[in-house]
């Protein structure tokens, strides 16, 4: 039977501490989720507070593309139209 998937990205709108802040104040609000895999995909650069802020759950952690832009929600091939 497969296990149902929760994932959650919020694009690139916040810096690796807002992040591992937002993970904090999350985690308790789903910790008593049960028979669903919840995975938390931050922007690249904010990877490792988000997993570390994972690190006893268990929760999943991915990643989204990489774009070159300092805040944004790209998330779709670039440039447009390629």
């Amino acid at each position: 039977m497969r296990v149902p998937v929760i994932a959650g990205n919020w694009k690139m709108y916040k810096t690796a501490a807002e992040a591992a802040a937002f993970v904090r104040a999350f985690l308790p609000l789903v910790s008593g989720a049960r028979g669903v895999e919840i995975v938390l995909a931050p922007p690249y650069p904010s990877i490792g507070a988000v997993a570390a802020a994972c690190e006893r759950e268990r929760h999943r952690v991915a990643s989204q593309n990489v774009h070159f832009a300092d805040e944004g929600a790209f998330t779709a091939r670039y440039p447009p139209g390629c």
